[in-house]
């Protein structure tokens, strides 16, 4: 199977969820070995750990471990029972769980952090970032986890507005500026966005009894997905509600814009000096580039479809 993801082309030995197919015709980027319910396996005497959470579970397991063998392949080791290796070229990514996990949450797993750190190790930057697409370029909406980014970009979905990425979204520095690559059609949502936004289409799926969050998928809703990269246009960091109605939009500058984004990229924890400086040379481009705001809305989701309308209005004033 071959499936299209944050700027890349997957091959995979089984269906993953939530992603679109690519054509036949579509360079394979990645290949993806999928081993559910095979025994997971164990790390050796003669790994070299460069990474270990100090989050641990209730039976003291760091809730992630990462080790590098001999012939250069990543591990990353979940608590949960997941383990994935990155092969040294990040051309290869194989997949072990165990129940009580599911394929469903295996995906969440590889098309979040695991396949993250392969973008980094390709080259590719990812900001921790959902976007969408307005007049032909990318909006993206950054933030701390909880922000509000999955459920402002399915408000303007809802809105009509494409959907260009959820959560990830990969960044390339361009000679006509910084382009964003688009994701998959799917969006996940907590279940009272979820109601807030499509009570209309009744309750949306939850992604496995193991994780609590819904999923609205694009194709099946009839909403529209962006499938190519855009050059980006904007990017919007979210921030706590506006103090009086909403949106309330604050340009920053290139330091401040800077120091904003370096803290919203994708799995920086992983990353080594090398992929750190690359991270910070596209960053430091984009904010040349891209405008870079903050944004504020009014607290709740019950208007918050009606903000982002007003927000489109304003950065169209602004020739976005």
């Amino acid at each position: 199977m071959r499936y299209a993801a944050c700027g890349l082309t997957l091959t995979a030995n089984a269906p993953i969820p939530g992603l679109g197919l690519a054509g036949d015709d579509a360079a394979a980027n990645v290949g993806v070995m999928l081993h559910p319910g095979e025994p997971l396996p164990a790390a050796g005497p003669s790994d070299d750990a460069w990474y270990v959470s100090a989050e641990r579970d209730e039976r003291g397991t760091p809730l992630l471990a990462a080790t590098r063998t001999v012939d250069g392949s990543r591990w990353l080791r979940y608590s949960e029972g997941a383990v994935f290796r990155v092969d040294a070229t990040a051309g290869e990514v194989e997949a072990w769980w165990q129940p009580p996990l599911t394929d469903a949450d295996a995906a969440t797993y590889l098309l979040g952090p695991v396949l993250a750190f392969t973008m980094r190790l390709r080259g590719l930057v990812p900001l921790h970032a959902s976007g969408v697409a307005i007049d032909g370029r990318a909006v993206l909406f950054a933030g701390d986890p909880g922000a509000g980014k999955s459920t402002t970009a399915a408000a303007c979905a809802a809105l009509g507005f494409p959907l260009l990425s959820d959560d990830v979204v990969p960044i390339t520095p361009t000679d006509a500026g910084p382009v964003a690559w688009p994701g998959y059609p799917r969006v996940s949502l907590w279940a009272d966005a979820a109601e807030a936004l499509f009570a209309d289409r009744g309750p949306l799926p939850c992604y496995s009894a193991t994780y609590d969050k819904r999923y609205l998928d694009l194709g099946a809703a009839a909403l529209p997905f962006q499938r190519t990269p855009l050059p980006l246009s904007r990017v919007l960091v979210l921030a706590g509600p506006a103090p009086a109605g909403g949106p309330a939009i604050r340009p920053l500058g290139a330091r401040e814009g800077l120091m904003a984004l370096l803290r919203h990229t994708y799995g920086t924890y992983l990353i080594d000096m090398g992929l750190r400086a690359r991270e910070f040379d596209v960053l430091a481009r984009l904010v040349e580039a891209v405008p870079v705001c903050e944004v504020r809305f009014a607290a709740g989701v019950a208007t918050l479809a009606a903000q982002c309308a007003a927000l489109v209005e304003q950065l169209r004033r602004e020739r976005i």
